[in-house]
C-alpha cells in the first residue's frame, strides 16, 4: 500500500509535473515538425471550418501524388532510367536532403492515417465533410505515391547499401527501385533485390510498416465504417 504524500513539497512537484507535461504538449508538434515539415505544412493548411478543411485535405493530398509523379517521371526521363546517374557514392548530404524531404511524407502519412483509424473506432464529432469513398481514395493515392518516393529515395542509396554475389546484384535502373519498393509495401518480397546496409533495410521496414498502416488498418477500417453506414471525417 503506497501513501501519497501531502502539503506543499507534494503540490510544488505536482505543478512541476504539470508544467512539463505541458510544455512536451507544446513540444511535440514542433519537434516532429523538424522530422515532417509536410506534415507542419497540413496542420497549418487545414482550417478549422469542416468544408475549407475536406478541400484542404483533397487538395494536399492531389498536389503530393502529382509532385510524386513528376519526380519519378523527370527522374527517370532526365537520367535515361539509370540509377548511376544520381547514386551517390557514400554519405553525401546532396542525396541524404531529397531522402529526408521524401521520408516527411512517410512520417505524416503514417501518424495521420493512424491516428485517424483509432479515431474511427470510437464515437466522435466529424471534423470535415469528408465522406468515407473520399477516405479510401485518399489512402489509395497516399500507398501510390509512397511506392513512388521510397523508389525515389532507394535510388539515392549507394550500390554497396545492395546485396551483390552470384546470384542477387545490385538494381541499376531507377524503375527497378519502383518495382522493389512495389514489392517491399505489398510485403511480398524485395522483387529480386536484397538490401545489404542497415540504412537500407530500415527503410525497407518501415516502408513494410507504412503499408500494413494503409492497407491493413486504414483500409479495412474505413471500408468496415462505410458498409456499417456510419460515416465520419478524417482528421
Amino acid at each position: 500500500m503506497t501513501v501519497k504524500s501531502s502539503g506543499p513539497a507534494a503540490a510544488e512537484e505536482r505543478k512541476v509535473a504539470t508544467m512539463a507535461r505541458s510544455w512536451l504538449r507544446a513540444a511535440l508538434p514542433w519537434l516532429f515538425c523538424i522530422l515532417s515539415p509536410t506534415w507542419g505544412v497540413a496542420r497549418l493548411a487545414k482550417p478549422v471550418d469542416k468544408q475549407k478543411r475536406a478541400r484542404a485535405i483533397r487538395g494536399l493530398n492531389c498536389l503530393y501524388f502529382s509532385l510524386a509523379i513528376a519526380i519519378t517521371a523527370l527522374a527517370v526521363i532526365l537520367t535515361r532510367d539509370s540509377v548511376a546517374a544520381i547514386r551517390p557514392d557514400g554519405l553525401d548530404w546532396r542525396a541524404l536532403l531529397p531522402q529526408w524531404l521524401l521520408m516527411s511524407r512517410f512520417w505524416e502519412v503514417c501518424v495521420a492515417f493512424l491516428v485517424d483509424a483509432q479515431d474511427k473506432l470510437r464515437p466522435k464529432r466529424a471534423s470535415s465533410t469528408l465522406h468515407w469513398s473520399e477516405r479510401v481514395m485518399l489512402a489509395m493515392r497516399s500507398y501510390a505515391e509512397l511506392i513512388l518516393d521510397f523508389g525515389i529515395v532507394y535510388s539515392l542509396l549507394p550500390r554497396c547499401a545492395w546485396v551483390e554475389n552470384l546470384t542477387t546484384t545490385p538494381p541499376d535502373r531507377i524503375t527497378d527501385m519502383i518495382w522493389y519498393s512495389a514489392n517491399v509495401i505489398t510485403t511480398s518480397g524485395g522483387g529480386g533485390f536484397l538490401p545489404e546496409s542497415p540504412w537500407a533495410k530500415m527503410l525497407s521496414a518501415a516502408e513494410v510498416l507504412c503499408g500494413v498502416i494503409l492497407l491493413v488498418v486504414s483500409f479495412t477500417v474505413y471500408v468496415s465504417r462505410a458498409l456499417g453506414g456510419k460515416p465520419t471525417s478524417l482528421r
